[in-house]
């Protein structure tokens, strides 16, 4: 992540369940501009979206969807980096999506 100095960077972030959240985003977080915690429908091993926030020490917004994350993004025409990380289920949903 230290190339990455030159955009912002905004993670989209589900967990699951048996992932140690904080241990996951404290590396992280230092470097993002904003975080949004998310869980998909369907996903039942998915971490709830407080519990995220909660390990984020409350930097993390609710999504709570990833479609919703995307478009909370902030658009101020600078360039920046979208990291959709977490879990490969949540992987798998993105993948999914159209467009």
């Amino acid at each position: 992540m230290s190339g990455w100095g030159d955009r912002r960077l905004h993670l989209v972030v589900g967990l699951n369940k048996a992932k140690d959240a904080a241990a996951f985003l404290n590396p992280l977080l230092p470097h993002a501009a904003t975080a949004w915690a998310v869980a998909e429908d369907g996903q039942h091993a998915a971490l709830p979206v407080e519990a995220v926030i909660a390990a984020s020490g409350g930097f993390a917004q609710a999504g709570p969807r990833v479609a919703d994350a995307l478009r909370a993004i902030p658009q101020d025409g600078r360039p920046a980096r979208v990291l959709i990380c977490g879990s490969l289920y949540l992987a798998g949903e993105v993948l999914k999506q159209d467009g």
